[in-house]
């Protein structure tokens, strides 16, 4: 990226306070980045330039774009419909209290990976089960409309089918109760890498608990 003249300095970076007071006279960054458009812009600059972007979160943040109740700040909270309770919580707290509630479940907490699913990841490696996790999820649960819904995932077959019943990401409708994503609408490519990140820490998970069974 080139370098941008902000206030007379050149420097790698976007002054939004700026740019809002350039248009307006004064500073309203807080109504420049209600902007759904500027948020997608953000997050697709944050994307290519920041490794440490938490990516999942911007879905949620651009979901409230344009609403009056939108955060001002860039610090606003991800607010999952009202599952997440705490406006501050982190991607490591939000996925600590999703694993927790995952584990009380009776059914989902049934799921563990076999001998042969935890060899075939071995042989494989993370990278590929990832890779595979992406191509189910965009090819069966990604879709606005699933004929067989409910169905579509095989309860056993691949380390990853395991893995998306134990987290709640084998259906549209397990993903609504559990994840706050309504059906009916094409995942972004945000949510389907949510999804994947919370199978892969899932796998991840029972990866190092067998580990440390040897």
């Amino acid at each position: 990226m080139g370098k941008l003249d902000c206030k007379g300095v050149k420097q790698d970076s976007l002054c939004i306070t700026d740019m809002a007071a350039a248009k307006s006279g004064h500073s309203r960054s807080a109504d420049v980045v209600r902007n759904r458009t500027t948020l997608e812009f953000l997050a697709t600059w944050e994307k290519i330039y920041n490794p440490e972007f938490k990516v999942f979160e911007s879905e949620h943040f651009k979901k409230q774009a344009g609403l009056l109740t939108f955060p001002e700040t860039h610090n606003a909270q991800m607010i999952r419909e009202g599952k997440k309770e705490d406006p501050h919580m982190t991607k490591e707290e939000w996925y600590r209290q999703l694993f927790e509630h995952l584990s009380a479940s009776k059914f989902r907490s049934s799921f563990h990976l076999k001998q042969k699913d935890i060899a075939y990841i071995k042989e494989k490696g993370l990278d590929v089960i990832r890779e595979h996790a992406r191509d189910f999820i965009a090819k069966r649960e990604a879709p606005a409309v699933i004929s067989n819904d409910g169905k579509q995932t095989p309860m056993r077959g691949h380390p990853v089918f395991v893995a998306q019943h134990a987290t709640a990401t084998c259906c549209r409708e397990c993903i609504r109760k559990w994840h706050k994503i309504q059906p009916g609408k094409e995942l972004s490519q945000v949510q389907q890498e949510y999804l994947v990140d919370v199978i892969m820490t899932w796998i991840e998970k029972e990866l190092s608990h067998y580990d440390s069974q040897m």
